[in-house]
């Protein structure tokens, strides 16, 4: 029975190589992942608990961290991960849909999801679809509100004599 790797020698980057990598990082989340990492490295830690609460990081999570890092490497601890479920329309299908938009023929969410629901066969709620357009920046657009009363030869004599 071979002896069992304390968390220290598991960790395949030297202290140098982690310190650098901590340097690097921008988000908070990963430098405290990498933290941990180093913590543990430099042996001033000898359990996963006692480096989580000196990075003020919950056990759970430095647990979930360790995991990641024994399967995936250190890359799979920091970088750009997608947040939340990926959309349900392709980049074309919303590119598809914004030109529809600019027709000027949907103007409700409910006519858009019916739309999405027709033409590509997807369902979104009317919740969802306020987040596609969220999401794309697309706004309601509306008029400018003008005086029923205001007289079209009169607002053009003011645009022709207004001074410069």
């Amino acid at each position: 029975m071979g002896r069992k790797l304390n968390n220290s020698e598991q960790i395949k980057e030297d202290v140098e190589e982690l310190s650098t990598l901590l340097r690097a990082q921008i988000k908070s989340v990963d430098r405290d992942r990498i933290r941990f990492l180093l913590l543990l490295k430099q042996g001033k830690y000898t359990t996963q608990k006692g480096a989580a609460e000196a990075v003020n990081i919950g056990l759970r999570q430095a647990q979930i961290n360790w995991k990641t890092y024994r399967q995936e490497g250190i890359s799979a601890l920091v970088g750009n991960k997608p947040i939340g479920a990926p959309t349900k329309l392709s980049q074309e299908q919303l590119d598809q849909m914004e030109e529809r938009l600019k027709a000027d023929d949907i103007q409700f969410l409910h006519e858009a999801v019916d739309y999405v629901q027709q033409e590509f066969e997807t369902s979104y709620t009317l919740s969802g679809m306020h987040y596609v357009f969220k999401r794309l920046k697309i706004k309601k657009k509306t008029g400018r509100p003008s005086n029923i009363n205001q007289v079209e030869e009169d607002r053009e004599d003011f645009k022709k004599n207004l001074p410069s």
